[in-house]
Order: structure tokens, then sequence, then C-alpha cells
């Protein structure tokens, strides 16, 4: 009898468990994120190889619940650290508790890949350490909001490292993600039709108190997306006929690219922040690019670079940088435009080590606006060369720096520290503009020919010389309109000869009444 009752409890036991089990066990304290789908859950502290992806019975681990995921699926991870990469299929999402709490290890392999066609969102979860790409897709549209990417590297073969890598897509759209220190790119985009990043964040990274001589980023400035310390760049938008390393695109006949760009930094990469190669139609604003550095052994790290069409070939980037873009602090160029390509800058550039602005291949056409504020750069402001064009329109170009420069084929260096430089077949038309401060002079031009360089209406001030025209070098059209030029001067002017060097403001005037004055910024 003794026996027959602890055998009775021992089965009463059991029992309870099961219905404890059945009716609210070890995954019910578990908490899942939520979203509208055919719902997979995945646990790390209560799921199972042998679980159905349910509520009460979820997968251990997201590569698993995966296999069993079709388009419309929705995997649902709760907090955990998952080891092993993800093949999702296209139109299933995957979804994490919070990219805090949502790690993703894989193990020698891509993060997760988005395989066939559809569109797939991948939310609020961390990628660390993958290799080749820690989310990558061909084919796919992606959405990728509330992520942290980081510590992707380069393939056994050496390609890859990227943070996000997409291919031969309809679009691409990305917010509220950290992409950072991937040994590739921070996004690469080769072949997508459109191309969202940012989103709303908050404020602006140009101070609204532009009379700051360095012209620094505001630090009240929140971007919603963060893409910083990738080795191979933050952002790459490349089109598909651009034979990367030829120089060549093909003009072809499909639409460009479009690229938008809103509430990002990008900030301490190598080679460049934004690159375009190729057909592209870029809106970038409220984006702060700063602090590009060049590779080992090499020179290139410029805040933003247009390398994208045959040399004087018909426009195949349209870039428009607007108000709220402040490009600082960048190892070589803010921005470098060597191709094809019509580009408006309103933006504020600054401190930039080898210049703010360069145009230099025949078909690059940049025009700095009213709303452009151009200042502590070292070298020049703006530079025209090699066949492209800079209209400085009603924009100012304040305390260039003096560095020391010599000529690629030799010479000893020379301090040059010119608010527009204009060589090598080069044009520049000067314009209502406002140019201080510069430690050499407001403009130099070298071997310019007649209509090459247009000066009107602009006011030179403070530094060595207002204006100087090398030997060989034609009178700037317009020349005897300016406020602050002296006209009557000889127009045969040889080396090193300068116009109104005499004049550190204008004539009558103090340096800040220039006349005409640009519109208010």
């Amino acid at each position: 009898m003794r026996n027959a009752i602890v055998l009775l409890l021992a089965l009463s036991s059991l029992l309870l468990c099961a219905c404890q089990f059945e009716d609210g066990g070890p995954c019910d304290v578990v908490s899942f994120p939520t979203a509208n789908g055919a719902a997979i859950h995945v646990s790390a502290s209560c799921g199972s190889a042998a679980g159905d992806g349910s509520r009460a019975r979820p997968f251990d681990s997201p590569a698993l619940a995966a296999k069993s995921a079709t388009s419309g699926s929705v995997i649902l991870v709760a907090a955990g650290t998952y080891a092993g990469g993800i093949v999702l299929p296209a139109g299933a999402s995957l979804i994490g508790a919070g990219r805090d709490v949502v790690v993703i290890k894989p193990l020698g392999t891509r993060g997760i890949s988005v395989v066939g066609a559809g569109t797939s969102e991948i939310r609020a979860l961390s990628v660390v350490g993958a290799t080749g790409a820690a989310i990558d897709t061909t084919g796919a549209s992606l959405g990728v909001q509330g992520c942290a990417l980081s510590g992707t590297k380069v393939a056994s073969d050496g390609a890859g490292g990227h943070g996000i890598s997409v291919s031969s897509s309809p679009s691409l759209v990305v917010d509220g993600t950290d992409v950072s220190a991937n040994d590739g790119w921070g996004i690469v985009a080769f072949g997508v039709a459109k191309v969202t990043l940012g989103g709303a964040g908050g404020g602006s990274p140009r101070p609204d108190n532009d009379v700051d001589p360095k012209g620094m980023i505001d630090p009240s400035f929140m971007p919603s997306t963060s893409i910083s310390g990738n080795k191979g760049g933050a952002v790459g938008m490349i089109d598909p006929s651009f034979g990367v390393g030829s120089g060549k695109t093909d003009s072809g006949t499909t639409a460009p690219a479009v690229l938008q760009v809103s509430g990002v930094a990008m900030r301490d990469n190598r080679t460049s922040g934004l690159a375009l190669f190729g057909r592209v139609q870029a809106t970038v604003d409220r984006v702060a690019v700063s602090g590009t550095v060049a590779p080992a052994g090499f020179d290139y790290a410029d805040g933003v670079v247009v390398v994208s069409a045959d040399s004087g070939g018909a426009p195949q980037v349209d870039l428009k940088l607007g108000r709220d873009v402040v490009l600082s602090g960048n190892g070589r160029a803010g921005l470098l435009v060597a191709a094809a390509a019509t580009v408006q800058v309103d933006a504020q550039v600054s401190q930039n080590a080898f210049g703010g602005v360069w145009a230099q291949s025949a078909g690059s056409h940049v025009t700095v606006s009213a709303n452009a504020r151009l200042v502590s750069n070292q070298l020049v402001g703006v530079v025209a060369t090699s066949g492209g064009r800079i209209d400085v329109t009603g924009a100012r170009i304040e305390n260039t720096v003096s560095r020391p420069f010599a000529m690629p084929a030799g010479g000893i260096p020379e301090g040059v520290g010119d608010g527009v430089g204009v060589f090598d077949g080069g044009r520049a038309s000067i314009q209502g503009a406002i140019l201080s401060g510069n430690a050499r002079a407001g403009l130099l031009a070298d071997k310019a020919k007649v209509d090459d360089v247009v000066v009107k209406d602009s006011c030179f001030s403070g530094g060595q010389y207002a204006i100087v025209l090398n030997e060989g070098t034609a009178m700037p059209a317009g020349l005897g309109t300016n406020a602050c030029t002296p006209g009557g001067e000889s127009a045969k002017l040889t080396t090193g000869a300068n116009l109104g060097s005499a004049h550190s403001a204008c004539p009558g005037q103090t340096a800040s009444a220039c006349t005409p004055a640009p519109s208010a910024k």
C-alpha cells in the first residue's frame, strides 16, 4: 500500500509538470518580438532543434528556422547569441528582439544571405564577425533596420568583407543601423536600382551659426544611421556597366540608379566616405562625412568621390549635396569629381587636407552655390583642372590654410593656400562670391586661356594676393566689375604677378561689406 501511494504521488507530479509545460512552460516567460505574418519563433533559452517554430516549441537557432521559412514567413528571434550563418528565402523576414540582445555570430561563413526574388526585412539584431558579408543578397529587395553589423572579414579569396552587399536588386533601404569596422565596404550596392540610406535622425550636422572659423560639425547632430571605421570605404554605389579600374562607362540605355541619403554619419572610413561609380542620380542631405583616411601605401582619402564615366563624355552622374551636408576633416579632398558629372554643392566643406572641392576631368561640372561655405581647407578651396569646370556662384571660400606642395613632376615644395585654383585646362566662373582670408591668393590661374576664367562682382580680402595670374594666363573676363579689384591694371602679367595685392578689403569698405552680398546662410 505504501509503495502504491509513492507511485501515485510520482505520477501526479509528472502529470503536473506536463500540464505546466503545455499550458505555459519555460517559453512562456520569453519575450519575442511581434510582427504580422506567419510567425516562426526562435529562442536560445528554451528552443530546441526538435521544435516546430511555435511560441511554445521554438527553434533554437535562426538558421534552423530559416530552413522551414517560405515567402511571407516572419522569423521572430528572442534574446540570445546564435552561432552560424543564415540562409533566408526572399520574401521571408528576420526580426530580432533588439540589436543589443540578439547577436548572430557566423562561424567562418556569411552572416545572413537572402536568396531568390522577393522583398525581405531584417530588423533589430547584430551580426558580428561574419566572413564575406554580414548581410547580402543577389536579386532580392532588402530592408535593414535597427541593426548593428561589424567585424566582417574578407573571404579566403580576398573578396568581400562588407557590412551589407547587394547586387542586381530592385531596392535597398537601410535605416537606424550602425555599420562599423568591416574589412570591406560598409555598404556596397552593385546594380541596385534604388538605394535609400538613413532616415529622420535629429538635427543637422551644419551649425546654425556659419561664422565658425574652422567649420566644425555640429555636435548636436544625431544621425539615424552610422557607417564608420570600414576599411574599404563607407558606401559604394556601382553601375555594373562601369569597369572598375578601367575608368570606362558604357552609356547604355537603362535608367540611372537612384540614391537618396539623409540623416547619416560616415566617419573614419578608409579610402572614401561616399563613392559613386557609373550612372547615378544622387541626392544627399543632412549627412556628415568626416575623418576619411588613406589605406597604407595610397593617398586616396576623399569624403565624396565620383569616378564614373569616359573622360569628356556626357554626364553620367547627377549629384546634389544639400545645405545640411558637411564634408570635414577628410585625408585628401572633401569632394573629388574625376568623371563626367553634374554636381551641385550647397554644403559646408571644411578642414580637408588636400582641398575642399576638385573638378578634375573633362565633362565634370561643379556648381558651388550661394548656400555653400568652404572654410579652413588646406591647399585650396576649389580646383578646376584637367578639363573640369567650377562655377562659384555667391559662395564663401574662406581661410584656406597653406600646405607645402610640389607638382607631381617634381620641384621644390612651396606653400599653397588658395581660395580658387585653375590649372591644366580647367575652367572657372566666380560670380557674386566672397573669398577672404585665404593664405596665399583668392584666385590663382595657370596658363588659362581667354574665357577659361570669369571673375565678376566678387570680393577678395585678406591673404597675400587677391588674384594671381601665372605666366601664359589670359586676363579673366569681367575683371573690371569686381568690388575688390582695381581697374586699369595691365593685362601683361608674369609668373607670380598679382592683381590687387595691396587691397585687403573692398576699396572704401570693410571686408564684411563686400557687394553684392551672397544670399544669407
